[in-house]
């Protein structure tokens, strides 16, 4: 990521340019995986590069033919990413 360094976003966005991959690995499923490049977005504040991160990473399965998403909880920490978790969200079955 490029920090903004003049005008009046200087200090307070940053242009990222990062490449994204994430990997769904389960006992006895198939692995998922998922590739995505996150640039050309243009000034952007650490929080909506969160969010992106955590849009482009996030894995949808079909699962007994219901559509489920892994949503990964990423956190922009000094320089680097911390992931803080994975959200499973999934539609309940009724009774």
């Amino acid at each position: 990521m490029r920090p903004i360094v003049a005008g009046r976003d200087a200090g307070q966005k940053v242009e990222p340019d990062l490449a994204v991959t994430a990997v769904l690995t389960c006992q006895g499923a198939t692995t998922v995986k998922v590739s995505e490049r996150v640039a050309g977005t243009g000034p952007i504040t650490r929080a909506q590069v969160e969010n992106l991160l955590e849009r482009r990473a996030s894995i949808l399965t079909d699962e007994a033919g219901k559509k489920c998403s892994y949503v990964p909880e990423i956190d922009l920490v000094g320089e680097g990413l911390v992931g803080a978790g994975v959200t499973y969200l999934c539609p309940l079955q009724r009774p």
